[in-house]
């Protein structure tokens, strides 16, 4: 398998579920192609989270809380256990949430998905997502500035999508979308203007581009990417922490294994 098609790729996590003897709640597309400027040679990232029968939990011996990474030509799989995931929706892991969120998505019903994303609303600490963008922004900017004009398409785009997430959680206490243009969309009234133009140029140029190509000029970007990095850390600096509510994440995991409350 090369260039994996959606049937292919719904076969080999069928062969998961039977190798691994698991329950897979959902599966999704993960990455640039979830974000919706995958360039040509993009691999397909599928993450999944996978249950196993309530005995299962209930022994002393040790889980596997994760399968994969599985590397298939252009396909990579890997999957969390239910109960790491549901530790880490508790955090508000930004990964897991992009997974919840992702518009692709190859397994798992609509309803099981919203009642996953409801509670990821509920539980949702802003200042902890937005801390996770802030530094993956602030990151991806640092190698972007490094690099100079060699700077690729991705690389800035990768800042670019971070420093919006974080600028998203930080003024609404909400998990941001995950495509790309949702979240351009959604704050184009609050950027400075021309930035929502250079943003949408941006993502076209890197869907036609190699994951490595330069990206093409654009100092405006640049300066934009440069201020907001730094100034998202500050207002992410300010935000009031919260905890979150274990009994209703415990309520929950036993929900999904159907052994009531």
């Amino acid at each position: 398998m090369l260039t994996p098609t959606e049937h292919q790729i719904r076969e080999r996590l069928a062969r998961v579920e039977e190798y691994s003897g698991v329950r897979l709640l959902f599966a999704a597309e993960a990455g640039s192609r979830a974000w919706g400027f995958a360039s040509p040679d993009s691999d397909f990232d599928v993450r999944f989270v996978f249950a196993r029968s309530p005995e299962r939990y209930l022994s002393v011996r040790a889980l596997d809380e994760q399968i994969g990474p599985i590397m298939e030509g252009d396909l990579d799989l890997a999957g969390w256990d239910l109960r790491k995931a549901l530790r880490l929706l508790a955090k508000s892991n930004g990964p897991l949430l992009e997974w919840l969120g992702s518009p692709i998505r190859y397994a798992g019903d609509d309803r099981l998905v919203e009642n996953w994303r409801a509670l990821a609303a509920e539980v949702l600490c802003p200042r902890r997502l937005a801390a996770h963008y802030a530094g993956m922004a602030n990151g991806a900017w640092q190698r972007c500035a490094e690099q100079g004009a060699a700077a690729s398409a991705k690389r800035l785009l990768y800042a670019a999508r971070a420093l919006l997430a974080a600028r998203w959680v930080a003024t609404r206490a909400a998990i941001p979308p995950v495509r790309f243009a949702d979240l351009v969309a959604g704050q184009a009234g609050e950027l400075p203007p021309g930035i929502p133009a250079a943003l949408d140029q941006l993502a076209a140029a890197k869907r036609e581009l190699a994951e490595s190509d330069p990206a093409p000029p654009c100092a405006e970007l640049r300066d934009f990417l440069r201020s907001e990095t730094m100034a998202i850390a500050a207002t992410v600096e300010a935000l009031e922490p919260r905890a979150p509510d274990l009994d209703r994440v415990d309520a929950f995991f036993r929900e999904s294994l159907g052994i009531g409350g």
